[in-house]
């Protein structure tokens, strides 16, 4: 049209299609749940909505999650990410989780064996001559100034949570195991 000053052609909209696509780059943080240490394993989730009045314009893909982190941290691992999209009332949404396991071998040489290892030679002096009382107490008092030092070290490292963690049942457990011995050694004793 020679009257058009612009020189613009003109389309039905029905005909012509708008796709414009965009990146996010998002930093997200996750809590953790310490309930389970050392035997915990957390998963880290992420919902990208659309809002509804948008909704019917936005199409969300969640196909091409790239995790680009690595795969060892310093106390987890990435065992298994999950994405999809997913939909509820009526709102469309890309759900996305990333699940990271312990690594337990370091956990098990610095604290269990040693713990163990500690009960056994304590429980060992239970069965000394009737005579050698006075070590037997004094060994099992060092057992017990020896895990509670532990104890304290290991708590001290952890986050401060207002619940109990396993790991701490494991500790008191093993701080109870030679105050027990002390106090049935002293029974037997005064019979």
């Amino acid at each position: 049209d020679k009257t058009n000053k612009e020189a613009v052609k003109q389309y039905p909209g029905k005909d012509n299609v708008l796709v414009m696509s965009r990146f996010y780059n998002i930093e997200f943080h996750c809590e953790f749940q310490m309930h389970w240490y050392p035997f915990d394993s957390q998963t880290c989730k992420a919902k990208f909505a659309v809002i509804e009045e948008e909704a019917k314009f936005v199409h969300t893909a969640s196909n091409n999650l790239e995790y680009l982190g690595p795969n060892d941290l310093a106390q987890y691992f990435l065992k298994e990410k999950r994405q999809g999209d997913k939909e509820n009332k009526n709102q469309r949404f890309v759900e996305i989780e990333l699940i990271f396991g312990r690594r337990l071998l370091s956990l098990i040489l610095t604290i269990f064996l040693p713990t163990i290892l500690m009960n056994i030679i304590g429980h060992c002096s239970n069965y000394f001559k009737p005579f050698f009382f006075e070590s037997v107490i004094s060994l099992n008092v060092t057992v017990m100034l020896v895990l509670t030092t532990m104890f304290l070290s290991v708590s001290n490292n952890l986050p401060k949570t207002a619940y109990v963690k396993m790991i701490d049942v494991w500790l008191m457990f093993n701080l109870f195991k030679p105050f027990l011995d002390i106090i049935i050694q002293t029974y037997i004793e005064t019979l």
